[in-house]
């Protein structure tokens, strides 16, 4: 467990000093290389929990950044916090919907592109919704107040990253639908 732990932050500190040093390696590409190109050049698929560990490392990150300029969004303070906090939380956005995205085609690569078209409707719809109670929440609470439960929200859904990643392999077992491929380290 600490090894996971000490391979999921020694990533994430490889993706921001890439980054911040400002090299040709992405963040996606570096993704790529230290979870896919390894398991692909072995000619083994890798267990598809390998692609979440980058969601680990940044799922707090959304919520974090939209604590930022959920208060210094305000005149009196400079423009770079929130540009610091918004900058965080896309970051966040981008490496968990990578992550996502890579896990249901290594888990159920047969059904992959229900699970996308379903991952679709169910974005399509909560957008559709935010639309419609965000105008009010922002105007009975205030920008801090609104952005704040918002970033709560999120941290709460930090859940839907762990509860796959630790009972993945108990959930692939008792599948029907979930590959039949040996998945090995």
């Amino acid at each position: 467990m600490v090894q996971k732990q000490l391979a999921v932050v020694d990533r994430l500190v490889k993706i921001v000093c890439s980054s911040l040093l400002d090299r040709q390696e992405a963040s996606t590409l570096t993704l790529l290389t230290q979870t896919d190109l390894p398991c692909m050049r072995a000619n083994r698929p890798g267990k598809p929990e390998k692609r979440l560990e980058t969601a680990l490392s940044f799922c707090m990150g959304l919520p974090i950044g939209l604590s930022i300029p959920a208060w210094t969004a305000r005149p009196d303070v400079h423009c770079i916090g929130t540009m610091v906090g918004i900058f965080t939380s896309m970051m966040g956005i981008f490496m968990i919907l990578q992550s996502i995205f890579a896990y249901p085609g290594f888990s159920y690569p047969l059904y992959v592109a229900s699970l996308f078209a379903g991952n679709n409707l169910a974005r399509s719809r909560l957008a559709f919704a935010v639309v419609l109670f965000d105008r009010p929440l922002y105007e009975n609470v205030g920008i801090g107040l609104g952005t704040s439960l918002l970033g709560g929200l999120t941290a709460g859904c930090v859940i839907g990253i762990y509860v796959p990643w630790y009972y993945s392999d108990r959930l692939r077992a008792r599948s029907n639908f979930a590959s039949d491929l040996e998945w090995q380290d």
